[in-house]
């Protein structure tokens, strides 16, 4: 998005919340913004979000790796990232369970972003 005018940037923006049905927040690829994406994005009526926790399920598709990032970065008030695209995400499917297993043996709770505004 840094890359992008900002017509381009709300182009993009406005192509995604069509194909996906809306919503209040946007999370710009990569986590890469700058003050230019963060305006064109409120200026559309969304807050920028971003994850605390990166499973890096793209690069350490196990099972096992992902839990252990989950359990060494998670704290209160944590945002999860995973990824449902690009390869074979059957690990980070097995994944979801035992982390929500252990988050809620934790004392955690699950909500949405839009609970926790």
């Amino acid at each position: 998005m840094t890359e992008l005018t900002p017509d381009a940037m709300r182009k993009e923006i406005s192509r995604t919340d069509a194909a996906i049905g809306g919503g209040h927040f946007f999370r710009p690829p990569y986590g890469t913004y700058d003050t230019m994406v963060t305006s064109v994005a409120n200026s559309l009526g969304y807050d920028l979000i971003l994850w605390t926790v990166d499973t890096l399920d793209w690069k350490y598709p196990r099972v096992d790796s992902i839990l252990s990032y989950v359990k060494a970065e998670t704290k209160p008030g944590a945002i999860i990232l995973m990824h449902d695209g690009g390869m074979d995400r059957s690990q980070t499917v097995a994944a979801i369970p035992k982390m929500v297993d252990w988050l809620l043996q934790q004392g955690y709770s699950l909500t949405t972003v839009e609970h926790i505004r």
